[in-house]
């Protein structure tokens, strides 16, 4: 059996597992920030781009530079692009008071992405910024001069306009029998959110009329995989983010992504929900003529669940990129688990956490590790692209990874990754996967893995078909410091339709959150 149709059943088999114990916890706070932007980005002859910024700061994570910030993020075109232009990367940088309600942000996004279909630029992207904030109550209004410069826009100074959102990110440690808990948290504080992380399959039907860039007609049915995430914002309320890559109907390359508002309507039984959501949506690449890029999808279906955390849902709707000729009656079908990390009331004093802790009775600690990684794909020698040139030596590539432990030696991950070089510019991969974990235990501070995953990748002028990619390898990690370990991994990409196969080598730094999660 294939290793890409063994994975929905450890996958299935992941979900099932069991969470990890409860014990009295203490909490203390990292903060963060949303920062959104817009600016227009002028390209010569070529139509101007409006890219609208995303990214997530984790704010002062060295004490000894407390102005200091990093995070990831990145951009996407909603007037201008062609073909689905995106950049995706980190942020570094400082943010500093200049008086009471005004903050100076200096800092550099560095990157990769481009059009879905620049096989021969390179990729990378370079924004250096210098911004002033202003603190407005719960946000903060932002205006940036900004120098982007990529492998296809030459750099020039321009104005970016907009909004900060201040956040936070609670981390949890066990307490331990031989420690008692200080002073419980007050229940009223707590604020337990209800997250929803699924894997899903969409499919379109794409109407008659619909249309690629070139003009021909969209006739084939469209199958895509992604992730989504849906928060609660209150009792019926949801706020659903999602992402997709396409792994058929020869549109490798094409991608959406988009945010919105969902209602969910328990039944009868309770194991039962009606779900509604309606979402902006960003799309494009894989020659899909979606115009700007900018469109909205609506669908209504119902989520059952399995177990207590772990739910079969499927959908039915529909896709429209309005300034495009791309429509399309649209079903999903996923595998939701389900999270309650916990929140803090907006009116609670967090100086009381220096003395203030949860019982094992209102909130446990669950693991979630974050890594930014390195990679370089290696095609064969003699390779060739779509168009019949040579593959280059190597791609280079940065990528983040999520993974969720739910057992000591298993792990559920997601992968993103752009090029950032060896002229495959706008060449992005998602991955959906499983790790499995063995620590030796005559050497300290070392794991070792496996991994397997599969998911959407296309663009750059790669073969790689349909768009779906497996992906396989080992690692090891050395730990080299709290939380904190270096990892080397070597592997296997393998296209199930395509011509492209490379090997993957990877370094990672990764790093592991101890959340509050709630245990009611």
């Amino acid at each position: 059996m294939k290793v890409r149709q063994m994975l929905p059943a450890i996958l299935a088999l992941g979900l099932l597992a069991s969470g990890a114990r409860a014990q009295d916890i203490s909490i203390h706070r990292r903060p963060t920030r949303w920062r959104v932007s817009w600016e227009k980005v002028r390209r010569g002859s070529a139509p101007d781009l409006n890219l609208v910024g995303v990214h997530y700061d984790l704010l002062g994570p060295l004490s000894l530079y407390p102005p200091l910030y990093g995070g990831v993020g990145g951009f996407v075109a909603v007037d201008g692009a062609e073909d689905g232009f995106f950049l995706g990367g980190a942020s570094i940088g400082a943010l500093w008071q200049l008086a009471p309600l005004w903050n100076l942000d200096v800092g550099t996004f560095f990157g990769g992405g481009g059009e879905a279909g620049g096989s021969t630029t390179n990729g990378w992207a370079l924004r250096p910024f210098v911004g002033i904030e202003r603190i407005l109550g719960l946000y903060a209004v932002r205006a940036e001069l900004s120098y982007l410069e990529t492998s296809t826009i030459d750099g020039d100074l321009r104005l970016a306009l907009g909004i900060s959102l201040p956040s936070e990110l609670l981390l949890s440690h066990e307490l331990g029998r031989r420690h008692g808990l200080p002073e419980r948290i007050p229940p009223a504080a707590l604020r337990p959110r209800t997250v929803r992380v699924a894997p899903r399959y969409l499919w379109m039907d794409p109407d008659g009329d619909s249309e690629t860039t070139s003009g021909a007609s969209l006739d084939a049915d469209i199958g895509m995989i992604g992730l989504g995430v849906d928060y609660s914002l209150a009792e019926r309320v949801f706020l659903p983010v999602e992402a997709y890559g396409a792994t058929g109907g020869g549109v490798d390359g094409f991608r959406m992504a988009g945010a919105g508002v969902g209602f969910a309507q328990p039944l009868g039984d309770d194991l039962t929900s009606l779900v509604a959501t309606a979402s902006a949506i960003f799309g494009g690449g894989g020659g899909v003529e979606t115009g700007s890029g900018l469109g909205w999808k609506a669908m209504v279906g119902a989520r059952r669940l399995l177990t207590s955390n772990l739910a079969l849902e499927f959908g039915a709707g529909r896709t429209s990129f309005p300034s495009g000729n791309f429509d399309a009656d649209t079903l999903t079908v996923g595998l939701s688990l389900r999270g309650r990390p916990i929140e803090l009331s907006l009116r609670y004093p967090r100086g009381n956490l220096a003395r203030q802790g949860l019982s094992s009775e209102d909130g446990r600690t669950e693991e979630l590790r974050v890594a930014l990684i390195t990679k370089l794909e290696r095609p064969p020698k003699n390779d060739r692209k779509k168009d019949g040139s040579l593959l280059p030596d190597h791609i280079p590539m940065l990528g983040v990874r999520l993974e969720k432990p739910i057992h000591p030696n298993l792990s559920l991950t997601a992968e993103g990754f752009v090029a950032n070089g060896g002229r495959a510019g706008g060449y992005a991969e998602g991955i959906l996967g499983v790790r499995l974990l063995f620590v030796p235990p005559e050497l300290r501070g070392i794991r070792l893995g496996a991994r397997l995953g599969i998911g959407p990748a296309g663009g750059g002028g790669l073969d790689v078909g349909s768009g779906l990619v497996t992906h396989y390898g080992a690692d090891i990690g050395i730990e080299i410091g709290n939380s904190l370990d270096l990892e080397l991994g070597w592997g296997k990409a393998e296209a199930a339709v395509g011509a492209y196969r490379a090997e993957e080598i990877t370094l990672a730094l990764s790093l592991g959150l101890n959340r509050p999660v709630s245990t009611h």
